[in-house]
């Protein structure tokens, strides 16, 4: 493709000795090399598919001829691993000959993306001097681009492109649940059951984040059971809950944000069979650790379907009672909002049970009882109906310890302390207690 400097069939102006005819090559993701691998290149990989060796020995070859090139300024773009149809976003990343991985350790880029980013060379062409070294300061997101020049001023070669490409997940700043577009208000956080801040609404993003320093822990709480916190804290700062089990594992309440190392870690503890929010402000970037883990079913409450910010396939609609896997039941309870969900674990808690509350059925700080609301920051309640509905709906479960979503726990008679807590809210807004008032 021929930059503005450089038109086919026109021939070149006094002057252009020093500004020789341009062209970019798109080359492969072969001839790149691995992070970590000790200088060797995808194509040298012990498991890169035989199939495509011949692919890769010709892109191998083509960039070669780049290199021998004395009378062309030439560009040689290097694409993602995986380079499919998808979103037009206009955001890339620039490297140089190394393979670029985002935080799971993925290489992709959509040829619409890989496009801008050619046409961006063509129209303004940054990588033809040897001189320069690549550009740092660009647009987020990933791709990367080497050049070459004649003639060579330095002994050593700067090579292209490697373009490595996922959609921007947009991340309420409030409620941190991913959006597949930064919206004028997150209808989360527009809801009477949230709030928008007074300063507006605020987007960032999974780069931005971990730019900023933000980390995921993943802490032990008991036998088979690990919290996971971001901090400094993202959004509302939950903590999620990871359940193992033989059958497979649950990650609870997903967080806002995630990392390589706390994805690693999740994977280390076994597979996970799905992913659940207890309800909407719990989604956290829900479709983005699915995609971590390598496209987990991500269960959502039939009602709550509606507050889906982020389509994706992984999704799939639950409703009732389900057992994800044997011991590890989700039962919908509504409240909060229609489709507000607890999950029971039957071996929890030394084999006496634990019910994994969320805050449809959230600790007191006195850590011996609990609450119900429809809005915790607006103090928005619920009638004595829908509280004794959801206290008579996790009755049936035997269990002695509860986790809500903020590192609260009741660790001790958890049942007995729902019913009793149930049994007092009821009679305050009954009026049993006006005359203490």
């Amino acid at each position: 493709m021929g930059s503005p400097r450089f038109k086919p069939g026109v021939a070149p102006s006094p002057g252009w000795d020093s500004h020789p005819p341009s062209t970019a090559v798109v080359g492969g993701a072969a001839t790149l090399t691995v992070p970590g691998a000790g200088g060797s290149t995808l194509s040298q990989a012990p498991d890169y598919p035989a199939a495509l060796r011949n692919i890769a020995q010709a892109c191998s070859d083509q960039l070669a001829a780049c290199r021998a090139e004395t009378a062309v300024d030439w560009a040689h773009l290097s694409p993602a691993a995986l380079m499919e149809p998808g979103q037009r976003t206009g955001q890339y990343r620039l490297g140089t000959d190394e393979l670029l991985l985002d935080a799971h350790g993925d290489s992709t880029i959509s040829t619409e993306d890989l496009a801008v980013a050619l046409l961006d060379e063509a129209e303004r062409p940054t990588h033809h001097q040897m001189s320069s070294p690549p550009r740092t300061d660009l647009r987020p997101g990933w791709l990367s681009v080497t050049s070459g020049h004649y003639p060579i001023r330095h002994a050593g070669l700067v090579r292209a492109c490697t373009a490595d490409r996922r959609p921007v997940v947009w991340i309420c700043q409030s409620c941190a649940v991913e959006h597949a577009q930064a919206v004028e208000v997150c209808a989360i956080c527009a809801d009477e059951r949230q709030y928008v801040p007074a300063t507006g609404q605020q987007w960032t993003t999974l780069d931005e984040l971990a730019a900023s320093g933000h980390q995921t822990r993943v802490r032990e709480l008991e036998p088979n059971l690990f919290g996971l916190t971001v901090e400094p804290q993202v959004g509302i700062g939950q903590q999620a809950h990871l359940v193992r089990t033989p059958a497979g594992n649950l990650l609870w309440d997903p967080t806002g944000y995630l990392d390589e190392p706390a994805v690693r870690r999740v994977r280390e503890l076994g597979e996970v069979a799905a992913i659940v929010a207890s309800h909407p402000h719990m989604f956290g970037v829900q479709v983005e650790w699915s995609q971590a883990l390598g496209g987990v079913p991500v269960l959502v409450a039939e009602p709550d379907l509606q507050w889906i910010l982020r389509p994706d396939p992984v999704i799939r609609s639950w409703a009732g009672t389900l057992e994800v896997v044997p011991g590890l039941t989700l039962v919908q309870v509504g409240g909060h909002y229609p489709g507000s969900a607890v999950a029971h674990w039957a071996a929890g808690a030394g084999g006496n049970g634990v019910l994994l509350g969320g805050d449809t059925i959230q600790s007191n700080p006195d850590r011996t009882t609990v609450t119900f609301m429809r809005s915790y920051p607006n103090r928005i309640p619920l009638s004595a109906a829908v509280v004794d509905r959801i206290t008579r709906a996790v009755q049936v479960f035997t269990f002695d310890r509860l986790y809500d979503n903020f590192g609260h726990t009741i660790d001790t008679d958890a049942r007995a302390a729902v019913r009793r807590s149930a049994d007092r809210y009821i009679a305050w807004v009954r009026g049993d207690f006006d005359h203490l008032t």
